[in-house]
């Protein structure tokens, strides 16, 4: 994972020196890669990289040149089919093709294959590929928007591509959409959707226990390739528990001398750090607890909506203890973390779904989640973790397992008794594929929210300190300071004031919405109760 920068200028317009000013520009994204920064710029263009090696730390370093120099190459993510892809290339031109690091593969593929590339990548991504011969660019990012990506253009017609939205110097700044390309020039460019899913029309497969748990193991080996250390974070929950097992059997197939490490994080009444700790004593993992406060929480609400750039609650509340984590993992030594999200979107982990009327509407919301997901729990997994230079990597979400798991019958998918009871269990499916793996308390723990996990009184102390920070008065006039997206409650005032501090601007505001709430038939629940 690292950070990627591009100003392309349209014909007429100068900048004086463009190479200065695009590496000042990508500057306040160094943190999601402080191991080097890579710039090439000519007349009209330039591209800068913040990398963060983990794989050819020696022979990766960005941005890539392709062997005539005509195309220039600055990704961000991981390519975790890369090996697979250099066969096809070498296969292809009927020559050996040795990548210089994973993300090499891009400017193969492109040369091969042109826009199609994309489509055949599987990882988490957002690059940008120039052509100097015909001046025109090449712009994509994942499905599922993993790694972060926003564009806009300046009031002379300059274009900005960059990782994160502070980086973009115009006013008119945008998400760029996942699963979608941007080809062409500064003034004549398009966005082609290429990655276009159809879940809710293919659940058709059964549920099958052996399958669920090939699948997912598959993907877990594939997010393990990394040529530095790899730890985890183990909150003894469902999803990390079944991820930490997982991993130490991969261990001790491939590493038998490796052992796991990994980090808890709560507060002194915390769920999580007694439950994570029965987990690491079963799998024997070296493992990190750490104890945090109500007031450490507080005192990094401003630098953590910087690195955010959003102001939605759930994200802000649920990105703090993260934050946290990845701090401590990264002084331990560590770049890469494997976590456990996307698991409650693809097997309705969220006690609402309780509610789901039938399989349809089950489908169609777990749809809508995962969709959206880069505006909520992924944008907060991508940026919280990166604002301490370390990669987060979410095997639940590996384009294969998600593939196969969202085609698995909604029926099956769904909430289902236990046993001859009246209880009805959430990601039920997944439990029964690892329920021989892990204690049985942990196999049947309820799913939690991780603001809730990490303490009860987090989520209170928090909502009890905005109370007295702003105002009633405050918040009677919010629609005339925030007419868009206005804060009904003191918490919503305090992040949107925090984020209008450091990004002025409508559009901007637009940026930092968070996922919407549940809205189908199937979600009869308030936006309070699922934060």
């Amino acid at each position: 994972m690292c950070g990627i920068f591009s100003v392309f200028l349209p014909d007429g317009v100068v900048e004086t020196c463009l190479r200065e000013f695009a590496y000042q520009a990508s500057r306040k994204q160094r943190h999601r890669g402080p191991d080097s920064t890579g710039v090439v710029a000519g007349d009209d263009f330039a591209i800068v990289q913040e990398r963060l090696s983990i794989i050819g730390l020696v022979t990766g370093k960005q941005p890539l040149v392709s062997a005539d120099q005509n195309l220039i190459l600055a990704a961000n993510g991981e390519i975790y089919n890369y090996k697979e892809l250099a066969k096809l290339v070498s296969n292809r031109r009927g020559a050996p093709y040795c990548p210089r690091s994973d993300s090499d593969v891009i400017l193969a593929l492109y040369e091969e294959f042109g826009t199609e590339c994309a489509s055949l990548l599987w990882g988490m991504f957002g690059f940008i590929i120039y052509n100097r011969q015909t001046r025109e660019f090449f712009v994509a990012r994942d499905g599922l928007g993993l790694c972060s990506l926003y564009h806009g253009q300046g009031a002379d017609g300059r274009l900005f591509v960059a990782s994160e939205m502070k980086c973009v110097l115009s006013p008119d700044v945008t998400i760029f959409p996942p699963g979608c390309y941007m080809t062409g020039n500064a003034l004549n460019y398009k966005i082609v959707e290429y990655y276009k899913p159809q879940w809710s029309s293919l659940n058709y497969l059964p549920f099958d226990a052996q399958e669920l748990y090939a699948r997912l193991q598959t993907s877990v080996c594939y997010h393990m390739n990394a040529d530095v250390p790899i730890a985890a974070f183990l909150s003894g929950g469902l999803n990390s528990s079944i991820l930490c097992y997982l991993i130490t059997r991969y261990y001790k197939d491939c590493a038998p001398q490796t052992r796991l490490k990994t980090f808890t994080i709560g507060m002194e009444d915390s769920h999580d750090l007694v439950a994570a700790r029965r987990v690491a004593q079963f799998l024997d993992t070296d493992h990190t607890e750490i104890v945090f406060r109500v007031d450490e929480a507080i005192d990094l609400l401003p630098e953590l909506i910087w690195y955010l750039e959003t102001y939605d609650v759930s994200t802000i509340r649920a990105a703090v203890p993260m934050y946290i984590l990845a701090r401590a993992a990264r002084s331990s030594g560590y770049k890469v973390i494997i976590s456990g999200e996307g698991a409650n979107e693809i097997f309705g982990g969220y006690l609402y779904f309780h509610d789901a009327p039938n399989e349809e509407e089950f489908s169609l919301e777990t749809t809508r989640r995962l969709l959206d997901c880069h505006l909520g729990d992924g944008l907060r997994a991508n940026k919280a973790s990166l604002a301490q230079s370390c990669e987060l990597r979410a095997p639940f979400l590996g384009s294969p397992f998600v593939t196969y798991a969202m085609t698995i019958n909604g029926r099956d998918r769904m909430p289902q008794q236990l046993g001859n009871s009246d209880v009805k269990v959430e990601k039920y499916i997944l439990r029964q594929s690892f329920q021989h793996c892990l204690p049985e308390e942990i196999i049947w723990r309820q799913t939690e929210q991780f603001s809730d996990g990490v303490g009860y009184s987090y989520a209170a102390e928090i909502t009890r300190y905005a109370k007295q920070r702003i105002a009633p008065e405050l918040l009677a006039t919010a629609a005339e300071r925030f007419p868009y997206n206005t804060p009904t409650d003191a918490e919503s005032y305090l992040y949107r004031s925090i984020f209008a501090m450091e990004y002025e601007g409508d559009r901007r505001a637009r940026t930092g919405v968070g996922a919407p709430c549940p809205t189908s038939s199937s979600t009869r629940i308030t936006c309070s109760t699922l934060c």
